[in-house]
């Protein structure tokens, strides 16, 4: 590795689905480059936080992607998240054992427009608001399979995250049909329209295995946003405004 970068500056990696890379390639990989490095991609890999320890000295990184990495642990995940809190734009640990140090580490990085953190791990209201308050870049977010997600908690990210558009949120059992009833407000003269303060710019929601969900509700809210807003419900399908007929 070392004889393929030395003198060349090496601004992205991507092995994802390479699972035999193990920490001693990685910094073989990067110790010459990391200076330069703004894009990684190590996703399903057999790295440890002994690789994300090294990361978190190397330069800004931009993209990080780090989903299904088993080994690495919340140490090294808030290390290397919080090292680069100012330049990180993309965040993807799917399936990675983060907690509380990760998730305080997120909600400082304020240029962040693509977060993935689906898993199975509880966020606590303490946790969840400045991760709804910091990430006012913030254009895509999968929370699916996170325990205790309600209404609530999506309400304050609705209201905080105005640039928002895509939002995948499977497998949550507690998120209801009045999340979306706000998207829609009526004028003085009875016009219902789509609202201009909440989830403004939402473009796009999965409620795959969202029990309370009601679609026929869900399908007029989406008619009056009249195309802006496309919904996949619980079987996978696309709920999508139609045209008025002429």
């Amino acid at each position: 590795y070392q004889r393929r970068v030395r003198g060349h500056k090496l601004v992205s990696v991507d092995t994802l689905g390479v699972s035999w890379l193990h920490d001693s390639d990685v910094l073989s990989l990067l110790s010459p480059s990391g200076n330069h490095l703004t894009t990684l991609n190590l996703a399903e890999s057999n790295i440890t936080d002994i690789s994300l320890i090294h990361l978190a000295k190397s330069s800004k990184l931009r993209c990080l992607n780090l989903s299904w990495c088993d080994e690495v642990s919340d140490v090294g995940l808030s290390a290397v998240v919080s090292s680069h809190s100012d330049s990180l734009e993309t965040l993807m640990i799917r399936q990675c054992s983060f907690g509380v140090n990760t998730l305080k580490a997120i909600s400082k990085c304020s240029n962040l427009i693509q977060l993935d953190i689906s898993t199975n791990v509880e966020i606590s209201d303490e946790i969840w608001t400045p991760l709804a308050l910091g990430l006012p870049h913030l254009e895509e977010l999968d929370c699916s399979w996170i325990f205790g997600m309600t209404d609530s908690k999506l309400v304050l990210l609705f209201y905080h995250c105005q640039e928002l558009k895509k939002l995948t949120i499977d497998g949550h059992k507690q998120i209801t049909t009045n999340l979306f009833r706000k998207m829609i407000v009526t004028l003085p003269n009875g016009r219902r329209i789509r609202s201009a303060q909440y989830a403004p710019r939402l473009m796009f929601v999965s409620l795959q295995y969202c029990n309370d969900i009601e679609d026929d509700e869900l399908w007029e809210i989406v008619q009056l946003c009249r195309g802006s807003l496309t919904v996949k419900n619980y079987y996978g399908d696309d709920i999508e405004y139609n045209l008025p007929d002429d």
